[in-house]
């Protein structure tokens, strides 16, 4: 019985770690990656937004705010800092890098 209840709790918190991203933005793995392409811009802590280039489609990153790994896409947002390109798994990813991006690098 015990070793039933403890498969019963490792289920759902599997579940609960995999749906945290999906219900964080409010969308599926696949409509991560169909998100709009935003243009370069300056932050007020020095993160430049920007476009992807061509030499970057293809290479396999992680998000720096979610922990998603993910193969960047002609339409992945990038923010550079400190000398450094961080690729965000969806549109709304780069909001809380901007905002504090020194919490998100590694």
């Amino acid at each position: 019985m015990k070793k039933l209840l403890f498969m019963a709790v490792c289920a759902l918190l599997v579940s609960a770690c995999s749906d945290k991203h999906e219900h964080q933005h409010g969308m599926d793995a696949d409509e991560h990656h169909e998100m709009t392409v935003m243009t370069a811009e300056d932050t007020d802590n020095g993160a430049l937004l920007r476009k992807v280039r061509e030499d970057e489609i293809g290479k396999a990153v992680t998000c720096p705010v979610m922990g998603t790994k993910f193969k960047v896409k002609a339409n992945t947002q990038v923010a550079d800092y400190k000398g450094k390109s961080y690729y965000f798994c969806c549109a709304s990813c780069h909001k809380p890098f901007e905002k504090n991006p020194e919490k998100y690098i590694k």
